[in-house]
């Protein structure tokens, strides 16, 4: 119960690894995902995921190529990234505008 909103943070992770638009993708999160995204940037091997540093607060002035971050904080990143699904326990992937 204590790391419900980190329990899809793996699937998550191996998600955007998979996708193939470019070599190295950034990544930018919430803070409480920070530890775990960086955990699996670290060791998993032939990683192209770029983990940004974070700040307590959501950096609405910097633009990743995807955000991960709480569904009720969404709406800070809207004018700049496209909604790209939403994981059963509210935590949001979000992908930069074209």
């Amino acid at each position: 119960r204590e790391w419900w909103f980190d329990s899809n943070t793996k699937k998550l992770y191996h998600h955007v690894n998979s996708f193939k638009e470019k070599d190295t993708l950034t990544v930018g999160s919430h803070w409480m995902f920070y530890p775990t995204l960086s955990f699996y940037a670290m060791t998993t091997k032939n990683n192209k995921l770029k983990i940004a540093d974070y700040n307590k607060e959501i950096d609405t002035s910097k633009v990743y190529d995807y955000f991960i971050l709480f569904d009720g904080d969404k709406h800070l990143l809207e004018s700049k990234y496209d909604f790209v699904f939403k994981e059963e326990n509210g935590v949001t992937l979000m992908k930069k505008k074209q």
